[in-house]
């Protein structure tokens, strides 16, 4: 992927316009697209405007995720695969094909990848399915993304609801997959699986398969449960968390 100084210069040599000029018609379109874009990808689409095709420079560069736009071919995309859906076959102007939906994950964002009729064979050998699985826990910023995730990857909502915490206790962030686990496996049955996949700008990511044993019933203790500690929870006013947090200059704990 090029930087973004670099599709500055590409752009301004391409076009004839000053690399300050480009600069400002990037932040300009990324106001235009209220932040959707990140400045990298607003840099793309200015260049396309401008008649620069800076997609031939990048078509065997590997990308992130994020800056991935549409109208790209052949390019390389290193991620982690969060899920996969069942095979669903289906027939269209009388021809039959089979689809499998994945989740590919990197540190920047999620991305679906819809692999046809032969290209399944790839997954088979991964021996895995959303019907091995009785739970899951996703990253979860918000309620939004682990919801369409799984429902890209053909998981039922039951599956995912047990460690879906955000609407109750908001973005923990690097927390959120783990307080997710934890409030599973107080109510995880010996011999259940679950998959637990966390990720975050910067920080890589990683999923998780664990299979739960006889031994959970004695490590287990009810009255610590996860449940319990929501709702047993204590809400302070704004004052106090801008100390916690050390927000205010001069002020000891």
């Amino acid at each position: 992927m090029l930087s973004l100084e670099n599709i500055v210069k590409e752009i301004s040599k391409g076009s004839g316009i000053s690399e300050g000029d480009v600069k400002k018609k990037i932040e300009e379109k990324q106001i235009e697209l209220s932040g959707l874009v990140s400045p990298e990808g607003a840099a793309y689409i200015v260049g396309k405007e401008l008649g620069v095709n800076l997609l031939k420079k990048t078509a065997k560069r590997r990308l992130k995720i994020k800056n991935i736009l549409p109208g790209m071919r052949s390019i390389d995309v290193t991620g982690k695969i969060l899920g996969i859906s069942d095979k669903r076959d289906f027939e269209k102007s009388g021809k039959s094909g089979s689809v499998v939906n994945l989740m590919l994950a990197d540190e920047t964002g999620v991305v679906r990848v819809s692999l046809w009729n032969d290209e399944i064979g790839l997954l088979e050998k991964l021996g895995r399915t959303v019907d091995d699985f009785d739970h899951f826990v996703f990253h979860q910023p918000n309620t939004k993304f682990p919801l369409t995730a799984a429902k890209a990857l053909g998981i039922p909502k039951e599956k995912l609801m047990r460690g879906l915490l955000v609407p109750q206790i908001g973005n923990t962030y690097s927390a959120s997959t783990l307080i997710g686990l934890a409030s599973v496996l107080d109510i995880a049955e010996p011999g259940e699986k679950i998959l637990a996949t966390s990720f975050g700008s910067g920080a890589g990511s990683d999923s998780f398969s664990f299979t739960i044993t006889k031994l959970i019933k004695k490590k287990r203790r009810k009255e610590n449960s996860v449940e319990g500690m929501i709702k047993n929870r204590k809400y302070v006013d704004y004052a106090e968390y801008i100390k916690f947090r050390r927000k205010i200059k001069g002020v000891n704990l």
